[in-house]
C-alpha cells in the first residue's frame, strides 16, 4: 500500500502563542517556517491570511531561503484580529522541469520518457483549466 505524500511544516516564526502578534495597518509581517518532505521533489508554498471570522483568504507566495527554510510576507488592511496559515505541496511540474533540465544539461538526448511525462502534466493542467484559451494552449503540440 502506497503512503500519501506528506509535506511537513514546522518551526513557524514568529511563534504565535499566548500573546498575539501586533502590527499597524499597512505594515508587513514576515513569516518563516521549515517546509520539507522526503525525496528530491520540488515544493511550493503560500502564506495565507484573513480577518478573523471572514471566509476570503489573501495569499502571497513563499520562497525558499536556506536549507528547508521558507519565508513569505503578508500585510493587513484593517485594524482587527487576523488568522494566518501556510499551505505547501509537492510541485509536480517544477519537479519535472528540474529533472529534465539536469538531464538536458548533462547531454542526455534520448528523453522520450521525460517528454511523455511532461505531456501528461500538461494534459492534467488542461483538465483543471477554467478558461478555454488556457485549455487549448496547454493541449497544443506546436507551442
Amino acid at each position: 500500500m502506497e503512503q500519501p505524500q506528506t509535506v511537513v511544516i514546522e518551526n513557524l516564526d514568529p511563534y504565535i502563542g499566548r500573546y498575539p502578534i501586533k502590527r499597524i495597518v499597512g505594515q508587513q509581517l514576515a513569516v518563516a517556517a521549515d517546509i520539507f518532505k522526503d525525496g528530491h521533489d520540488q515544493l511550493a508554498a503560500v502564506l495565507k491570511w484573513r480577518k478573523k471570522g471572514k471566509t476570503e483568504w489573501f495569499q502571497s507566495p513563499m520562497r525558499p531561503t536556506t536549507n528547508d527554510r521558507w519565508e513569505g510576507l503578508c500585510h493587513f488592511s484593517e485594524n482587527a484580529p487576523h488568522e494566518l496559515t501556510i499551505e505547501a505541496w509537492q510541485d509536480d511540474f517544477r519537479s519535472w522541469q528540474v529533472e529534465y533540465d539536469k538531464k538536458f544539461t548533462a547531454g542526455i538526448t534520448n528523453m522520450a520518457t521525460e517528454v511523455g511525462e511532461g505531456a501528461v502534466l500538461a494534459e492534467k493542467a488542461a483538465a483543471r483549466a477554467t478558461r478555454a484559451h488556457d485549455k487549448e494552449r496547454l493541449l497544443s503540440v506546436d507551442q
